[in-house]
């Protein structure tokens, strides 16, 4: 398990589940715990470096739980800190819930015949996300070579799927798209994960 406290950072929980941070300034704090959770199904193009980043970053997953016990920031309680003051019983409990996963295909609007290697996005509603060199899009997964594409232990919620098209390269011997990176072409569309 990650731990996120606001902008200070994350911190992996111990073998009990326990965490500590040291050293804060007095202030408002947002505490998170955030399970382990790949959502992309081998086709992402990230994975190598989903440990170093993580160790920077914190974690991409969607599977988090703030504290007191909510699932959506809006709902969270802010710790307040002064300085010098150790608090303790900042407990998270991570309930059963039932994760799902969603899977589509992406084809070419006229022909139908699929989009092969384009990047399918997940983001909850509302949802800012960043990529620049050092960050990559999170939660991104890329169609096979059947335009398939399959993101796994979603929680419930309302999500926006982006997908990129690498290409617009018609490959005749497999009856496909997609075969060169160049020339990205963009669609959005939204889904309710219930």
């Amino acid at each position: 398990m990650s731990v996120v406290m606001g902008g200070e950072g994350a911190f992996k929980t111990d073998d009990r589940g326990i965490y500590r941070f040291t050293g804060l300034p007095a202030g408002e704090y947002l505490v998170k715990v955030t399970e382990n959770v790949e959502h992309s199904k081998g086709n992402s193009r990230n994975s190598a470096y989903a440990g170093f980043e993580s160790l920077l970053f914190g974690t991409d997953s969607m599977v988090t739980v703030f504290f007191q016990n909510a699932f959506e920031k809006e709902n969270a309680e802010l710790v307040k800190l002064e300085l010098g003051q150790e608090l303790s019983e900042i407990n998270i409990t991570l309930p059963e819930r039932e994760l799902k996963n969603v899977k589509g295909k992406v084809v070419a609007a006229k022909d139908k015949l699929p989009v092969r290697n384009a990047r399918v996005t997940i983001s909850r509603e509302g949802e800012e996300t960043v990529e620049n060199e050092y960050r990559p899009i999170p939660r991104t997964t890329y169609t096979d070579s059947k335009g398939n594409w399959e993101l796994l232990e979603l929680p419930r919620g309302k999500y926006k799927i982006s997908v990129q098209a690498e290409s617009s390269e018609y490959d005749d011997v497999a009856k496909a798209y997609g075969a060169n990176p160049e020339d990205r072409g963009y669609a959005g569309n939204y889904a309710t994960i219930t």
